[in-house]
């Protein structure tokens, strides 16, 4: 059971780190203060492979993570109660 948990609160934490780092008010927040600037060309501005996932993946890659996640602790809570 306590490896169920670690794994959903792994999942959470990783989902929420990528919320944060795609928030919408840090993309207003940075644009903002480049309208109040003069005009220059702005530099290539790159995502992690995190924030990428995340966005492109949307609800139904956060259902298939968690699936997986479930799949895999059901897994090794089997391979571990196994008697041989």
């Amino acid at each position: 059971m306590k490896s169920v948990i670690l794994c959903l609160g792994l999942a959470l934490w990783l989902l929420g780190a990528g919320i944060v780092l795609t928030s919408p008010a840090a993309a207003q927040e940075s644009q903002a203060t480049s309208a109040a600037g003069p005009a220059e060309p702005l530099p290539h501005q790159s995502q992690t492979y995190v924030q990428w996932f995340v966005r492109s993946s949307g609800e139904i890659g956060l259902f298939i993570l968690v699936l997986a996640i479930y799949f895999v602790v059901t897994v090794v809570r089997l391979f571990s109660e196994m008697r041989l």
